[in-house]
């Protein structure tokens, strides 16, 4: 989504190195700045994708599985799930309901991480 160009060869050597593979990865230019990443190893790629988000050159990557039965062309990269935290907030804002309106600024809420009560 960026209109940045990513340089590819730069993004092939770095991101190995930052995800820490144990076996080999390979990455498969696929054209408009995206590839399809090959990883040897199931627990490299289960790494990969549970430590997102990552970053490559101060732009977010969307990382996302493919279904082998759809068309590569067919993906969609128009959404990015991410962790936010808010710090400072007055005691009696601590809740489920203003940490969901506080979400919704940002964009559409998956969900607010709070007690049993509600409470956060």
């Amino acid at each position: 989504m960026s209109k940045r160009t990513v340089n590819s060869e730069a993004f092939r050597t770095t991101m190995p190195q930052v995800w820490r593979m144990e076996g080999w990865v390979k990455f498969i230019e696929i054209g408009n700045q995206s590839f399809l990443i090959e990883f040897q190893k199931l627990e490299d790629r289960e790494k990969v994708l549970g430590g997102r988000p990552w970053f490559f050159n101060r732009s977010l990557l969307t990382l996302q599985e493919v279904d082998d039965t759809v068309s590569i062309n067919r993906v969609q990269f128009r959404y990015k799930s991410f962790w936010v935290q808010l710090y400072n907030l007055p005691l009696p804002s601590m809740n489920e309901e203003i940490g969901a309106q506080f979400a919704a600024s940002i964009g559409h809420v998956i969900r607010v991480k709070t007690k049993l009560d509600g409470l956060a």
